[in-house]
């Protein structure tokens, strides 16, 4: 699995805590070895958002992710908490 950055996520990302950014690096990792893991709550969004999806990273941060060709490239889009959804 390819996975690619936006910028508005890499701005995003940059400005996580350092225990964040190493749970978003575990979550990345956790994801291209099993995208189906249950921790990931890995679900479709609806909507305007209908044609992405979204992982969580913890109880609060949400990665909102776009696959192509059957997940063999992801971009990841933003990261943050709902608000990310409007």
């Amino acid at each position: 699995m390819e996975i690619k950055y936006t910028r508005k996520f890499l701005k995003k990302f940059k400005r996580l805590t350092d225990k964040e950014k190493l749970q978003v690096v575990k979550t990345q990792d956790l994801f291209k070895s099993n995208v189906k893991h249950p921790s990931l709550r890995l679900h479709k969004l609806s909507g305007d958002l209908y044609d992405m999806w979204s992982i969580s990273v913890n109880m609060r941060l949400r990665i909102i992710i776009y696959p192509k060709h059957d997940f063999l490239q992801v971009i990841f889009l933003d990261i943050g908490g709902h608000e990310i959804y409007k």
